[in-house]
């Protein structure tokens, strides 16, 4: 009797071991399925408001042909929960989210990219019914979204589906060429050119226009311009000269300035051997190095546009159109912007307000000029003066206006309709190497 106890209380124990065993099998599964549900979390912009989509999960898609927010199909088909107040009767949270368009930037790799698209405000556009969300997962199957924009040099080893005939695939790329580029991004514009149907691009001859900055005369209305640049009315301004006096005490602006050139670089060997060529400017002028490339470290708060006459806006890559932020953050600064690059500067810049390495024979007659142009206080200060009659648009303005240029064109699909065809030879054949060394 008493074996027969002793024989209970063992498989009870053994028991209760079991149980605990698999209660702890249970939590690790759960935690693991969080986990991989988080993977497919993304970020949403609408409106001023952003938060984080905790469900982010992708649904098969039934296979039939839809528009991107039809009625019937809404439920089934849908990427992520809506933003809709949940308070609203079921009837007009279908009915809202059907006049709404949604696109989704597929798994952004650049940092400043997503940090661009998370300061969004998209009831300021011309079109003002479109969401923005960021996803960060992969998948193949089909996406519920009028658009799917794609950073075009970083394409993911997993694409979406199409998910039916009106939506739209973006190549969005703020890079050059051959910055970067995935063996996947290389691959699609190759071998799948129609896979893509508008471009969202530097270049001017893009389906949408994306510029890191523009440089427009200060009477134009800027808020006008914008606006038609999203309905594709414009494609580049044509810049004018502006008359007028602007009341600055320029002298004083002038007698500030202690140093001479400046240059602040992050990339130390780059395809278009700037390096080479500032080295060989450093030879005839003093130019002071600023980043990781050289030594020089900033100290508190230095004010570089009231100590130095000059700033080196040489790109790292000389291509076509190709005018990064380094330009435009330092136009609207007091001092004069020197630019080496593969674009004619001439179509996107005013003449006499910035100075051209691409004008000299070489490095050394350059820096020759910027000598004698600092020590003539007088034509020094008639840069300044004519610069002064015209202001930038910032690069987090032009970025947001293409989305913006994006959302107009899904509410005029009839009229935008396009299928890349040619877009190898358009992307890589547009940068050259160095003709100035």
């Amino acid at each position: 009797m008493e074996d027969n106890s002793k024989q209970k209380s063992y498989v009870i124990m053994i028991g209760i071991k079991e149980m605990r065993f698999a209660l702890v099998l249970l939590v690790v599964l759960c935690v693991f399925c969080i986990i991989i549900q988080m993977k497919h979390s993304a970020w949403y912009t609408t409106g001023t408001q952003s938060r984080e989509v905790i469900r982010a999960s992708v649904e098969r898609s039934s296979g039939s042909q839809h528009s991107a927010w039809n009625d019937t199909d809404m439920q089934s088909r849908e990427i992520i929960q809506s933003s809709v107040p949940q308070s609203s009767p079921p009837s007009d949270r279908k009915h809202e989210r059907a006049q709404r368009k949604l696109m989704v930037v597929y798994k952004p790799y650049q940092g400043r990219f997503q940090r661009q698209i998370r300061e969004f405000n998209m009831t300021s556009c011309v079109a003002s019914n479109c969401d923005v969300y960021l996803m960060t997962g992969e998948t193949r199957y089909p996406i519920n979204a009028d658009a799917i924009i794609f950073q075009g040099n970083r394409i993911p080893p997993n694409v979406p589906n199409r998910s039916d005939n009106d939506q739209v695939y973006v190549f969005a790329d703020t890079e050059p060429p051959h910055m970067a580029h995935s063996r996947d991004a290389v691959k699609m514009i190759h071998q799948r050119p129609d896979f893509y149907n508008w471009t969202l691009t530097y270049k001017p001859d893009s389906d949408i226009w994306t510029p890191y900055g523009m440089v427009i005369p200060s009477y134009v209305n800027k808020l006008s311009l914008l606006q038609d640049l999203q309905q594709g009315i414009v494609k580049r301004f044509e810049n004018k000269r502006s008359d007028g006096l602007v009341n600055r005490n320029y002298d004083a602006i002038f007698n500030s300035k202690t140093k001479h050139a400046l240059w602040f670089v992050s990339h130390c060997y780059t395809r278009s051997k700037r390096e080479t060529y500032v080295a060989r400017m450093t030879t005839v002028t003093n130019v002071e190095i600023y980043g990781r490339c050289k030594g020089l470290r900033i100290k508190g708060n230095d004010a570089f546009d009231n100590a130095y006459k000059f700033y080196l806006a040489f790109e790292n890559t000389l291509c076509e159109d190709y005018i990064t932020e380094k330009f435009f953050s330092w136009y609207s600064k007091d001092l004069i912007v020197v630019v080496r690059g593969g674009a004619n500067y001439s179509k996107f810049v005013p003449e006499g307000t910035y100075i051209n390495a691409a004008d000299f024979p070489s490095p050394e007659a350059l820096a020759d000029f910027l000598n004698k142009l600092g020590s003539d206080k007088t034509r020094y200060l008639g840069y300044l003066k004519r610069k002064d009659h015209y202001h930038v648009i910032t690069e987090q303005e032009t970025v947001q206006n293409a989305f913006c240029a994006v959302c107009w064109r899904l509410n005029h699909l009839k009229q935008f309709r396009n299928s890349q065809k040619t877009m190898s030879k358009w992307w890589f054949q547009s940068c050259h190497s160095p003709l100035d060394l």
